[in-house]
Parts: structure tokens; C-alpha cells; sequence
């Protein structure tokens, strides 16, 4: 059946209606989000003086961004790393204190840097959808920012799908570059403190890691410490003795002394 060109009209005009009703809703509220930021910026800026500078920085590079092809990912990285910068500045802002005001200027401050963390987030979601497993950075990074942004999302229900988002990119990261002990020791920080994962999960995560990363001296020092927490000190001595012997370094030998005294005190 052929359809006229009148019905094929008011087909064209419903898809744009539905899709404008869809469209405008998260027009509304970028816009808004963009707002809340700029009075952010406007507003302290006599606090930060960087803040003004940078953000009007991470602007003009994103309409660079948005103009060029985009095939390269160390855009990406670049333009996220500038996004989390900003937040960075304004969620470590001091806020002076001002009688009954401070929570509220202290909770607007959060509520900002998670807008431009999430910001940095799109950016990183926006290369891993573009260069799928092609580049482990992307993945660690958003999992990274992720995890700042987690604490301040009241509901259990959002944060156990951001922890499983994390978690997922985390493994993700660690399939591209399965040596990478960076990515072996945040995604063990985070099993061991927001999942709060066993301990047989997470020495059998570290197990995984020595035997994959090639320089194991951090996955070391990392597990001497947990076992250590663990008030294993019999076992963390083991290991701070045995990083010294390949390394003689002067914290390490510090750790052994004070080891010994926690393992008397023990007795």
C-alpha cells in the first residue's frame, strides 16, 4: 500500500512531536545543570581564581571537541581529564563560613562538582561506546570518577547500579590490559571498601594480580598492608621483610619495626 503524501506528513510530524517530548526534558535539564555551574563559577571566583579561567577553558575546547571528527581518543581523554578538573577545583573549594548558610553553600558546592563530574563521565562513555575495547584508559577513568561521585547518591538503589557500573568497567579495563597494576589495585580498593568483599575474594583477587602484573612490588606492598589491617602481622612481617630484601627502602623497614612491636603486644 502506498501511503499519500499527506499521510506521510502527519507520520513525519508525530515521530518529531514524540521525539521532541523525549529531547526536550534533557534540554531542559542540561541547560539548567549548565546554569547552576556557571552561577557556581561567577559567584566564587574571588575564592578560586583559577576556577573562572579553567572552566572557561574546558568550554572552548568542548565546542573544539564537538566540531572536530573526533576519531582520536586522546580527545577524549583530554576533554573528560578537563571536566573532572573543574570539579575537582570546585568540590575542594573551602567555603567561608557563614552563620547558618554553610550546609547549604557546602551542599550546592557537592551538587555542582557531581554535575561536572558526570560531564566528564559522558565523555568517557562517549569513547568507550566510539572506540569500544580499544583503549583500557577510558574504562578505568569513568570507573574512577564513578566512585567520587557514588557517596553523595542517597538512594541504595542508585548506588548499587553505579557500584555494578563501576565494577563492570573495572573488569572491562583489566580484560584490555590484564597486567596493568593500577587497575588491579583500585578495582581490589573497591571490593575491599564499597562492596566490603571477603576476605578469601579479595586475597584471591590479589593472587590474580601477582600472577599477571609484571612488576609485583605494588601488588605486594598493597596486600602487606591489608593483611597487616587484618591484624595478620605475622604475615604482613613476611612480606614487608621480603620487599626489603629486594628493595632496602626506609618505609619498608619503618613497617618492619613497628610490625614487630604490634606482634608483641599481640602475644
Amino acid at each position: 500500500m502506498i501511503l499519500s503524501k499527506k499521510k506521510l506528513i502527519l507520520i513525519a510530524v508525530a515521530i518529531l512531536t514524540v521525539a521532541t517530548v523525549i529531547a526536550y526534558p534533557l534540554f531542559i535539564k542540561k541547560m539548567m545543570a549548565d546554569a547552576a555551574v556557571a552561577r557556581i563559577v561567577e559567584v566564587y571566583t574571588w575564592q578560586n581564581q583559577e576556577l573562572k579561567g579553567m572552566y572557561q577553558h574546558v568550554i572552548e575546547k568542548e565546542k573544539t571537541f564537538n566540531k572536530s571528527k573526533k576519531d582520536d581518543v586522546a580527545q577524549y581523554l583530554s576533554l573528560a581529564l578537563s571536566w573532572k578538573s573543574v570539579a575537582d577545583q570546585i568540590k575542594g573549594m573551602v567555603i567561608i563560613k557563614n552563620g547558618n548558610n554553610e550546609e547549604v553553600l557546602k551542599k550546592e558546592m557537592e551538587e555542582t562538582a557531581i554535575i561536572i563530574y558526570n560531564r566528564a563521565i559522558a565523555v568517557y562513555e562517549a569513547g568507550i561506546r566510539k572506540f569500544k575495547k580499544t583503549n583500557s584508559i577510558l574504562y578505568i577513568n569513568s570507573a574512577n570518577i564513578l566512585r567520587e561521585i557514588a557517596p553523595y547518591y542517597g538512594s541504595e538503589t542508585e548506588k548499587l547500579a553505579i557500584y555494578e557500573k563501576i565494577e563492570k568497567r573495572y573488569l572491562q579495563a583489566l580484560e584490555l590490559d590484564p597486567g596493568d597494576a593500577i587497575t588491579h589495585l583500585a578495582s581490589i580498593d573497591f571490593y575491599k571498601k564499597e562492596l566490603k568483599k571477603p576476605e578469601a575474594f579479595v586475597k584471591a583477587r590479589y593472587e590474580l594480580a601477582s600472577k599477571r602484573v609484571l612488576n609485583e612490588i605494588p601488588i605486594a606492598i598493597s596486600f602487606a598492608e591489608y593483611v597487616r589491617s587484618l591484624g595478620q602481622y605475622e604475615k604482613a612481617l613476611e612480606f614487608y621483610e621480603a620487599l626489603y630484601e629486594v628493595s632496602p627502602r626506609f618505609e619498608f623497614k619503618q613497617a618492619i619495626e613497628e610490625i614487630k612491636i604490634e606482634i608483641k603486644n599481640q602475644k
